[in-house]
């Protein structure tokens, strides 16, 4: 027998065949631990994977934004398809609202989509709990589900959409007037908030909203399953002007 072998047996037995009541706690103690570790690891793991599908499920795999609104989108969108690994691209617009029901106001985020491309990008169908996504044009909006709830409303009601333009045409003596929109979805993704402050309408809704013509402020794209991020990534910015765009 080793001289190691035989001090651990030593340590673990000091007494004979029995095992002493310390040993018998130390080795729980470390036994318990481990099991702990392995179980937090596992759970830490699964919700990092849900977290990262949520997240690519609502912006896309790869995303292209620019310091400012972007207004060449069909260009990128036409040399992102022919990209291989890239299965899907869809433009979008994004910005905040005051939305006003009745006598009750909030202030969420709104994201303008493209109705003929989003669906290649991100599954909203997926997402719509009361309504139907293809109920949405440039006169309606989907809500998210919380942010409807505060304010008392379902598919079917009016609410009235206040963006940051209206501000600025009164500066130059103009008025605008809001704009009102019927509810025709309520979405529920499972993110608190995107769940509580988030407003969808069509692409062409948003750029009106806020004035910027054919403009958008990104483009998402989504990637086959066994495509590599970054190669794609490298194989964009060869196409992109340098330092007019961002990927994310």
């Amino acid at each position: 027998m080793s001289w190691p072998l035989y001090l651990a047996l030593k340590q673990l037995f000091p007494t004979g065949r029995r095992v002493p009541f310390f040993t018998f706690i130390s080795l729980a103690g470390v036994a318990l631990g481990v099991t702990v570790l392995i179980v937090t690891l596992s759970v830490m793991g699964g919700f990092g994977q849900q977290i990262r599908r949520m997240i690519v499920d609502t912006g896309g795999d790869v995303q292209i934004r620019a310091r400012g609104p972007i207004g060449n989108a069909t260009e990128i969108m036409a040399q992102a398809r022919k990209i291989p690994g890239v299965v899907g691209a869809t433009a979008h617009a994004e910005g905040v609202v005051m939305l006003l029901s009745g006598n009750k106001p909030a202030f969420p985020a709104i994201q303008g989509v493209d109705l003929v491309h989003v669906e290649e990008v991100v599954p909203l169908q997926r997402y719509i709990q009361w309504g139907k996504f293809s109920d949405l044009d440039d006169d309606s909006v989907i809500l998210s589900s919380a942010l409807a709830q505060s304010l008392g409303l379902g598919v079917g009601g009016k609410v009235e959409l206040y963006t940051p333009l209206m501000l600025e045409k009164m500066r130059h003596d103009e008025v605008l007037l809001p704009r009102e929109f019927r509810v025709v979805g309520l979405f529920e993704i499972g993110h608190t908030q995107l769940d509580s402050s988030l407003v969808i309408c069509t692409l062409r809704t948003m750029q009106d909203l806020y004035g910027m013509g054919s403009a958008v402020h990104g483009v998402s794209l989504r990637l086959a399953p066994d495509a590599d991020s970054e190669t794609v990534a490298e194989q964009l910015n060869r196409h992109l002007e340098p330092g007019q765009y961002e990927l994310t």
